[in-house]
C-alpha cells in the first residue's frame, strides 16, 4: 500500500510540474495574442493560420521555460494531451448519416 501511495505521489508531482509550466506558457501566450489582436490591421492578424498559432505556442514555451525549439516541441507533444476522439455514433445507438440514407 505504501508503494502505491509513493507511486501516486510521484505521478502527482510530475503532473503538478507540467501544470505549473503550462500556466506560465499560457499567460505569456495570452499576452502575445491580445497584443497581436489589439494591433491588428488585417484579418489574418486576428485569425492566424494553424502554422502561425503553433509557432506562437512554441515560441512562448521556449521563452517561458528556457527550452530550445525541439525541446519545446517535444514538451508540448508529451505534456499537452489532445482531446480523445469521439466515439463512433453507432456505439451510442444513434444512426449515422450513411445508415439514414
Amino acid at each position: 500500500m505504501l508503494r502505491d501511495i509513493a507511486n501516486a505521489a510521484t505521478r502527482a508531482k510530475k503532473r503538478d510540474g507540467g501544470f505549473n509550466s503550462m500556466v506560465k506558457v499560457r499567460g505569456a501566450l495570452h499576452s502575445k495574442i491580445k497584443n497581436r489582436i489589439g494591433n491588428a490591421t488585417k484579418t489574418v492578424d486576428v485569425f492566424p493560420s494553424s502554422n502561425v498559432r503553433t509557432d506562437m505556442l512554441i515560441k512562448a514555451t521556449m521563452d517561458q521555460l528556457g527550452m530550445s525549439d525541439k525541446e519545446a516541441d517535444d514538451f508540448l507533444g508529451e505534456k499537452v494531451h489532445t482531446p480523445p476522439k469521439k466515439r463512433a455514433r453507432e456505439e451510442d445507438g444513434v444512426k449515422t448519416d450513411e445508415e439514414m440514407t
